[in-house]
């Protein structure tokens, strides 16, 4: 595996930020996240977050406030406050 690399724990709520290194990987970052309501599921329309290794392939959120809250990909044009 090249390059760094995520990993979703969906039972914990946490990300893992991992670099490979030929020792064994380093945990670089942690953090929490909210994964869909319905659980897993890779059924297109399931609502339910997919499992898998997947590529990120657009960064949606550039150039938009810190904490702005999205819906549907799309600013909603509320921030959030911690």
């Amino acid at each position: 595996m090249n390059g760094l690399y995520i990993e979703v724990d969906m039972r914990l709520q946490q990300l893992y930020l991992w670099e490979p290194v030929p020792d064994g990987d380093i945990l670089l970052r942690q953090y929490a996240v909210s994964t869909a309501t319905n659980g897993a599921g890779e059924q297109n329309g399931s609502y339910g977050t997919p499992r898998g290794r997947h590529r990120i392939a657009e960064k949606i959120g550039a150039g938009a406030p810190l904490c702005a809250a999205f819906k549907s990909r799309e600013p909603t044009g509320e921030i959030w406050t911690p």
